[in-house]
């Protein structure tokens, strides 16, 4: 029983980071997003001068923001997917229950968002969740359907 309630738990855990970044006001989000930013343009550095040099911080750090909705949304649809597999029996239902929930939270997450000071509703970040959760309830369902998918029966050759 506790295998069972095991991802529920993680999504719940996942839910609290989420919330947890969107809690944050502007004046906090913004300079650690951006010391993150510097920190790895400061690590090509170490690699090659001339790379770094070439990148755009604000066009990197806008990219590193969207990358970041993305991978967050990503892997709460494979989480919602990996809990609803033990659901429902139907692949296509476990996908989309996935991906509806994550959006569902993308919403409730940007509605959220937009209560903090300085920060605002993103129909963008938005999409950028939905496309992740998509593609990460897609990615977890195919894996749990290919791998826990019952064996054939041979037919006897009488």
């Amino acid at each position: 029983m506790i295998h069972k309630l095991a991802p529920f738990g993680l999504i719940l855990s996942w839910l609290v980071l989420i919330f947890s970044f969107s809690s944050q006001s502007a004046d906090i989000s913004g300079p650690l997003s951006r010391s993150f930013t510097h920190d790895i343009l400061r690590v090509i550095a170490v690699f090659s001068q001339d790379l770094a040099g070439s990148i755009n911080a604000d066009t990197l750090h806008r990219n590193l923001r969207i990358f970041a909705h993305f991978i967050l949304y990503f892997f709460l649809g494979m989480w919602v997917a990996a809990a609803l597999k033990n659901v429902f029996s139907d692949w296509f239902r476990v996908w989309l229950d996935s991906s509806l929930f994550a959006l569902v939270i993308a919403v409730f997450d940007e509605l959220y968002q937009s209560t903090i000071p300085g920060r605002v509703m993103s129909m963008d970040d938005i999409f950028t969740d939905a496309f992740g959760a998509l593609l990460g309830a897609g990615l977890m369902t195919l894996i749990l359907f290919k791998a826990f998918k019952p064996p054939l029966k041979k037919q006897n050759s009488r």
